[in-house]
């Protein structure tokens, strides 16, 4: 995690669930998820300031990853 993200939080927020996006995010689809979900699971992520996100879709082998440098990358 960002130390700015955290330095910006109050003593409440510390103490405890704080509200911050970790910086990497991993997702596991499952079979019955719906790609349009996940991906918009991702991109809400990805808005609140997580620095990495995959997508792993075991489906068709492939890993999506978004980052705040480019939303969406498949591999």
């Amino acid at each position: 995690m960002h130390l700015d993200r955290w330095a910006a939080l109050n003593d409440a927020e510390r103490r405890g669930f704080p509200p911050l996006s970790p910086d990497l995010v991993v997702e596991p689809a499952s079979p019955n998820d719906a790609p349009a979900d996940l991906r918009r699971r991702m991109a809400l992520y990805a808005a609140n300031e997580a620095c990495l996100v995959w997508l792993l879709l075991a489906k068709s082998r492939s890993v999506e990853i978004w980052s705040p440098a480019s939303p969406q990358q498949h591999s």
